[in-house]
């Protein structure tokens, strides 16, 4: 028995319904629609409301590329935390912790509140 004669029938089916399918997808318009920016973003959009700085970040940024030695970690009246690039930190936030992140050689690399 020839397999051929019974494969011509199932893909003429296959061929038949992969173009059916494909007519009942979306249609693509000929032209993109041509967006004015001034238009697409209303005026006076509200900013993002943000959390009060309660670490006071302002008094500590200016420590950004000093040795850590530097860093007043002792006389804050704020929780203050060293980070190396090595260490393990926990992940709980607390809004007036500050965090000096520091590189290999001790030397502040960012600090942020957390």
């Amino acid at each position: 028995m020839n397999p051929m004669p019974m494969r011509m029938p199932m893909l003429m089916i296959a061929g038949v319904s992969l173009s059916l399918m494909a007519a009942c997808g979306p249609q693509i318009p000929e032209t993109p629609e041509i967006v004015n920016p001034d238009v697409a973003l209303p005026y006076g959009t509200p900013l993002e409301r943000r959390e009060p700085d309660l670490c006071q970040l302002d008094q500590v940024r200016a420590f950004v590329g000093q040795p850590v030695s530097y860093a007043p970690v002792s006389s804050l009246d704020r929780p203050v935390r060293v980070i190396g690039p090595d260490d393990i930190v926990t992940q709980e936030y607390n809004p007036r912790r500050v965090n000096f992140y520091t590189d290999a050689y001790g030397t502040i690399t960012r600090v942020s509140c957390g």
